[in-house]
């Protein structure tokens, strides 16, 4: 395996979770500050540990994890599964990376295996808020822009999202 692909990805264990946490603040405070106002990353990238919400979300959603060697959890997806059983759509919640991880091919690699497994479960589109420095990222992957910027109130900060979606095909 070359140096840039040396990563792995699979499935959140509850003992992730404050790994996944670290990965999370880190790519917000790291790589989402590029393109955020510090009151925008204030309380977004400064939210505490919070070991019972984490812990809930990977035994209740579609969490995976990305390893690199050496470094171990370095980034995570994070899929909320459609709300009712009649819904084909699911909600792609998060997909954070660390600086270590960025460029290495694991974003796309990870995006492509939550698709192929939501579709897998019946989901047909899949919806999310894009950071504004991932807009690009997700246009490759075949996301468009489906209405105006938006603000969504995390941990008491309002931050710049892009609503974006993509129907989801077993191609």
């Amino acid at each position: 395996m070359s140096e840039s692909k040396a990563y792995q990805i699979r499935r959140a264990r509850v003992e992730d979770a404050a790994a996944i946490h670290l990965a999370h603040m880190r790519s917000i405070n790291e790589i989402c500050a590029k393109d955020y106002s510090s009151e925008e990353i204030a309380g977004w990238g400064g939210r505490e540990f919070d070991k019972f919400k984490r812990t809930l979300t990977i035994q209740e959603h579609w969490v995976w994890v990305v390893e690199i060697e050496g470094l171990g959890v370095s980034g995570f997806g994070h899929v909320r599964p459609p709300r009712d059983s009649g819904s084909k759509v699911a909600w792609l919640n998060a997909l954070y990376f660390t600086p270590e991880a960025v460029g290495r091919g694991a974003g796309a690699a990870l995006l492509a295996q939550m698709e192929s497994f939501a579709l897998s479960q019946g989901v047909d589109r899949m919806e999310l808020q894009s950071t504004l420095n991932s807009r690009r990222f997700y246009e490759r992957a075949g996301y468009i822009q489906v209405g105006p910027e938006t603000r969504e109130c995390i941990n008491c900060s309002e931050v710049r999202c892009l609503p974006m979606g993509k129907m989801l095909s077993k191609a």
